[in-house]
């Protein structure tokens, strides 16, 4: 009998280029459940985005008449069409559940989206079903991912699926799908600029072509066009992203503990959030210069270790940083954590700065003060530059 069972779950099944046994299909399907049941069981927590933004969104938008509503001069919102879309398909779901468990949903199905990702990505760079399996594991039950969708009710699986979705594009060496994905992420969130840098220095290494980029904007122009032709002012349409990004002037971060929670917001803050941007710009053209001048074999170790330096980067000293910026982080030292694993600890590390991050706003606690998990993560940032330094020394020629 246990021969015959130990057979049975060692069967092997090939589901296109992935032959997994059904012992691995068995864990998957477990450990999916057990990740919506995660969510499910945070169905009713109604974070202060939910109260304050969406359900007023949708409220108006089922009042008048569903995708019109967008086109309506009187309906201030400020995310983009691409997230009001979904909105739109929510408010016209007639059920007894409440409309805050459906977009809950919506944002659920692309964590699973993106664990699909980063299961292909580890399996492809490490040919290793376990590590694959476990990463997507991980990916499901991750705090902050769980958080992010079944507590807080907000979208950045959304763009940061995208992002996910180019970098293993970017490993493919398959430039143009690869800056497509970044368009449409763009078209979800503004943070998707955080993976441009990134973008810039592999196209300084040969890994993405320049006239790809010029794509990076069309999915954005196509999702304001249904309103826009609805009559909506397109001067309206383009200016969601600035005026998100004028939303603070005050304070250098919200809530996000990055090396600006040492400063109290004032008001002459307001006037050092650019000098803080251009400051930001000129680490990375520092970063680009060396690279692009360093003679070295760009092999995935690199690549991955560039995407996760600059966006940590990125959101640790760009001003106007919240508490939810270090999502696309989270997700990127799950995947370099899988691929070395020597670099667990990162997935912890990067994972704690989150947590301590999210549960001021979620749970209106406080457990340390904000510059313990500032003075965490840049000694994580500093790490990983340091491997990033090893790495490129170590495969020049």
């Amino acid at each position: 009998m246990d021969r015959k069972f130990d057979y049975i779950m060692l069967k092997e099944v090939k589901i296109k280029s992935v032959t997994l046994r059904i012992i691995d299909i068995l864990f998957l399907l477990c450990i999916t459940v057990i990740g919506f049941l995660i969510r499910f069981s945070m169905r009713h927590i109604e974070s202060g985005d939910w109260t304050g933004s969406f359900t007023n969104w949708l409220n108006f938008i089922t009042e008048n008449g569903g995708f019109r509503a967008l086109a309506m001069d009187s309906f201030e919102y400020e995310y983009n069409c691409l997230y009001m879309y979904i909105l739109c398909l929510v408010s016209y779901i007639k059920s007894p559940f409440s409309a805050m468990y459906w977009l809950k949903l919506a944002s659920i199905v692309f964590d699973y989206f993106i664990a699909c990702i980063i299961f292909l990505i580890i399996h492809d760079l490490t040919d290793s079903k376990r590590k694959a399996i476990l990463s997507y594991a991980v990916a499901i039950v991750f705090p902050t991912i769980a958080l992010n969708s079944g507590a807080w009710t907000q979208c950045d699986s959304m763009y940061t699926s995208f992002l996910i979705l180019c970098l293993y594009y970017v490993l493919k060496e398959k430039s143009f799908p690869a800056l497509l994905c970044v368009g449409v992420s763009f078209a979800f969130k503004l943070q998707a600029t955080f993976f441009l840098p990134f973008l810039l220095i592999m196209w300084l290494k040969g890994k993405v072509k320049l006239r790809h980029f010029l794509i990076l904007p069309v999915p954005l122009f196509i999702s304001i066009l249904p309103v826009w032709f609805m009559g909506r002012n397109l001067s309206f349409l383009l200016g969601r992203y600035l005026e998100q990004s004028q939303a603070y002037p005050g304070s250098l971060t919200v809530s996000y503990p990055n090396i600006y929670v040492i400063f109290e917001s004032n008001d002459i803050t307001k006037y050092a959030a650019s000098a803080c941007l251009f400051f930001t710009i000129s680490l990375f053209g520092c970063l680009a210069y060396y690279l692009y001048t360093q003679n070295f074999r760009l092999n995935a170790d690199i690549v991955l270790l560039i995407a996760l330096f600059t966006t940590a980067v990125s959101i640790y000293f760009l001003p106007h940083m919240h508490e939810r910026y270090g999502y696309i982080v989270d997700l990127l030292a799950i995947i370099y954590g899988f691929y070395n694993i020597k670099k667990l600890y990162y997935i912890i590390g990067f994972g704690l700065v989150s947590v301590l991050s999210y549960i001021p706003y979620l749970f209106k606690a406080s457990i340390v003060p904000g510059y313990y998990p500032a003075a965490l993560m840049l000694a994580l940032i500093i790490l990983v530059g340091r491997d990033l330094y090893q790495s490129v020394i170590w495969h020049s020629s």
